[in-house]
């Protein structure tokens, strides 16, 4: 038995007013891709096929899905023209969809099924039917050898299916239905996180103090996310993947989608994040979350600016002594092949100012190249720009001269590169939305003491995670 999924274009243009950039079939709802609880469903009814018909193509989506191999099943893609009706999609796909019993999600819609019952929709059927809401259905076809033979509108609607389907047509439904599973029947579905205890699914590298943050059921945390001291999170809160909740802000009836911050002492409730916008589900309106109190206090602080790069080009001269008879030696010994350096034209300053900075590339893991990270030759150069005030020793990530790194440093308040930085310290490789909020985090909470345990863990982290180091690179 084979599925066919395929959302018309006009069914999600609202999701550009809140979530641009989102592929339809990629919307995460309780963290989980639509697309996902499709996939569900599916093997719940021995399907062993999805063609997905998309009207743009996704990456990520893809990246994420690939094949389908690890749901058991095989996924294979294929495009649409806007404006393409389903009936020409189906003929489109005539190859697919002939020779087998074919079930077809039409349209921006949820599943509601329970994953320990029995569904019966598909079995003994003895002819073509449907479940339908609005300009969204399910359907199911016996098998053919002719699909264009097949006419929609003679469909007969099943009002006994053992589920049914709810659309996704706006903002609110999509706050209404994330709350109603997540209130009412979170077990009906494979939910993602370690659920240990009803009304909590907690994701991987999950960071807090639970001595100093309180969370009430019931709650969601994604993976990779950092709640700071004296917060609130709940009830009736999901927290995407890739998040940091700052210190004393509370989080009540909310979802905040993955790779989105929030700021200290603020209270969110009864709404949707997505990155810097604030939405209200109920209304629709949705605000720009823009901290111009501490973007001014930065730009007004010339003097203690002075001060900060005076005190790194300090350190840096004890760094550049410490290690030059290190990086002597390796000059005139441990040059190896798979150790190249090159000249990268890097940003170095919020207006976009450029600077051609020694860069060492790794082409091979040896033992020299892992010397070489351990002990952190390749920062060397580095240093000597700290010390004419073209670098910070601690400071947001050096990006190297492309469209896609100038579009970040635009969407950031404040831009000090630095030779070590929040993300080397973490040892990560994070795509564009996680650095974004890996800057923006550090942008708030930078002080003395946060540069310091920079400097401190990725010189640590490099020394005894030079493998790691260099995979990521590579």
């Amino acid at each position: 038995m084979k599925c066919l999924v395929y959302c018309p274009v006009e069914h999600s243009e609202w999701m550009k007013d809140f979530f641009p950039n989102i592929h339809p079939y990629f919307l995460k709802i309780l963290n989980k891709p639509l697309l996902e609880y499709y996939i569900d469903f599916c093997v719940l009814n021995k399907i062993s096929e999805i063609r997905v018909v998309k009207s743009s193509t996704s990456k990520e989506m893809e990246n994420y899905f690939r094949d389908g191999m690890q749901w058991g099943l095989d996924i294979s893609y294929n495009l649409a023209r806007p404006g393409d009706s389903l009936s020409k999609i189906i003929l489109k796909n005539s190859s697919f969809c002939k020779d087998s019993d074919l079930l077809i999600i039409h349209g921006l819609c949820f599943l509601n099924f329970k994953k320990d019952n029995n569904i019966n929709f598909f079995a003994k059927q003895d002819e073509n039917r449907k479940v339908h809401s609005a300009n969204s259905a399910v359907y199911f076809f016996k098998k053919t050898k002719n699909p264009a033979d097949i006419d929609l509108i003679k469909i007969i609607e099943d009002a006994n299916a053992e589920f049914s389907i709810t659309l996704l047509n706006g903002i609110k439904s999509y706050y209404d239905l994330s709350t109603d599973i997540f209130m009412n029947r979170p077990d009906d579905y494979f939910l993602p996180g370690y659920n240990n205890e009803p009304g909590v699914y907690i994701g991987r590298n999950v960071i807090y103090n639970p001595n100093s943050v309180t969370l009430k059921k019931p709650i969601m945390i994604g993976d990779n996310v950092q709640i700071r001291d004296n917060t609130l999170i709940g009830p009736n809160s999901v927290l995407g993947n890739n998040i940091i909740i700052d210190s004393s802000s509370t989080i009540i009836k909310s979802i905040i989608y993955e790779q989105s911050y929030i700021g200290s002492d603020l209270e969110v409730n009864e709404k949707i994040v997505f990155k810097n916008h604030l939405i209200n589900p109920f209304t629709g309106d949705s605000i720009e979350i823009v901290d111009k109190f501490f973007v001014s206090s930065i730009e007004k602080n010339i003097i203690s600016r002075s001060v900060r790069k005076m005190a790194h080009g300090f350190f840096a001269l004890i760094l550049i002594i410490l290690y030059f008879l290190p990086y002597l030696f390796f000059l005139i010994f441990g040059r190896s092949k798979y150790i190249k350096p090159e000249r990268k034209e890097c940003y170095i300053s919020k207006d976009k100012k450029l600077k051609k900075l020694l860069h060492w590339k790794i082409l091979r893991s040896t033992f020299k190249s892992r010397m070489f990270i351990r002990f952190s030759m390749d920062k060397y150069p580095l240093y000597f720009e700290v010390l004419t005030g073209n670098l910070l020793l601690a400071g947001n990530c050096i990006l190297p001269k492309n469209p896609s790194s100038s579009k970040l440093i635009s969407k950031m308040p404040v831009y000090f590169p630095g030779v070590f930085d929040f993300p080397g310290m973490l040892l990560s490789c994070p795509d564009d939305d996680e650095f974004e909020i890996h800057e923006i985090y550090y942008i708030h909470n930078t002080n003395f003491k946060m540069n310091l345990r920079i400097i401190k863990r990725t010189l640590l982290g490099r020394l005894f995670s030079a493998r790691r180091w260099i995979k990521n690179e590579l």
